[in-house]
């Protein structure tokens, strides 16, 4: 069996056992969706596998042509038989949102506007995929939502069945090898705030290497006093400061740069550009706005992503039960709640 068909294969039996230990139950429910490649392909497929009737959209990135992510949606489904409750558009998402209950916010799906809200069923909810404190205004305008009693569930990644945080360390790990650095006995410097700080810094120093925490303010002094340091990480999520307005900055880059440590950043403002002019370098050698990362998790493996967006509709399937079942936004907010899969957002009803 080629390399590729044992992937599909493992995407196949991950997503099942995903939808079988979370007890996704999706049936009657119309779920707006992308269509993607790698790992996140898997979400349409996990949707349509629990029994719902899925609308699965993509159009022309950087990822690939939508073709593509049709394609690889398709190729999941297929290992799962569950292809034939798939429906793939290249529409804007508004445009094929009607009658929709159930909406994720991945990427091509966003942003969720008041034209894609209008469209919805009176039952309708919007699972986040991630917790309340990513949430990033513009992807969702969250007034169209109010102004229409649909209400947004954000997911726990904290949940024993998904424990998204456990996988931040293996994908800085994975960056931190393809630059060459051993780990084991490397010394890094990681700047960024909790939950990311702790998660990669504890992963990282039980795999052996010697870790250094640094505030953001603080971490061109804390490049200096560490005149041995192998790489330089940062995993800012919530502090959207650039890391090059702190003092001392240009000096610090160009230490890095003679030790020949690496800048690996997952997420955190930082001019790339100035780096390089440095005469350093950033891994992965991707630009990203503040509040997003480089790379997912996905960059670990496919589990995280798949035990993550499965989670996610869970949540969201649960907040639409409770509203057929006539619940208000509060009672179908706290029945997911209660679940453990889903987390009120600030300010929710």
């Amino acid at each position: 069996m080629s390399a590729d068909a044992l992937s599909k294969a493992r995407m196949a039996r991950l997503c099942r056992q995903a939808a079988s230990d979370m007890a996704l139950d999706l049936s009657g429910v119309r779920v707006l969706t992308e269509a993607a490649t790698g790992p996140f392909a898997a979400t349409a497929a996990i949707a349509a596998l629990a029994g719902a009737e899925v609308v699965a959209v993509a159009r022309g990135s950087r990822w690939g042509r939508a073709s593509e992510a049709f394609a690889a949606t398709r190729g999941i489904a297929e290992g799962l038989g569950c292809e034939g409750a798939i429906t793939f558009s290249e529409r804007p998402p508004a445009e094929a949102a009607k009658g929709c209950d159930l909406v994720t916010n991945l990427g091509f799906v966003r942003p969720i506007d008041a034209a894609l809200v209008a469209r919805l069923s009176r039952f309708a909810a919007v699972s986040l995929m991630w917790e309340p404190w990513e949430f990033r205004e513009g992807d969702i305008d969250r007034a169209a939502l109010a102004a229409a009693d649909v209400p947004l569930i954000a997911t726990n990644e904290t949940h024993p069945a998904v424990r998204t945080f456990a996988y931040l360390g293996p994908t800085i790990g994975r960056l931190l090898l393809d630059e060459g650095i051993e780990i084991v006995g490397s010394r890094i410097l990681l700047v960024g705030s909790d939950p990311f700080g702790e998660a990669v810094a504890n992963w990282l120093a039980d795999a052996g290497a010697l870790v250094a925490r640094a505030e953001l303010v603080e971490w061109a002094v804390r490049v200096k006093e560490n005149a041995d340091i192998d790489a330089l990480v940062i995993v800012e999520h919530r502090d959207h400061r650039d890391l090059l307005d702190v003092a001392g900055a240009a000096d610090s880059l160009a230490m890095l740069a003679a030790l020949g440590a690496p800048v690996v950043r997952l997420c955190g403002v930082l001019d790339r550009q100035a780096v390089e002019a440095a005469g350093g370098r950033v891994a992965p050698a991707i630009d990203v706005p503040a509040g997003v990362m480089s790379l997912t998790t996905a960059h670990a493996g496919p589990r995280p992503v798949i035990d993550l967006h499965a989670a996610g509709l869970k949540a969201g399937g649960l907040v639409v039960a409770a509203r057929r079942e006539g619940a208000s936004l509060r009672e179908a907010i706290a029945a997911a709640v209660a679940s453990g899969f889903g987390l009120a957002m600030e300010g929710a009803p």
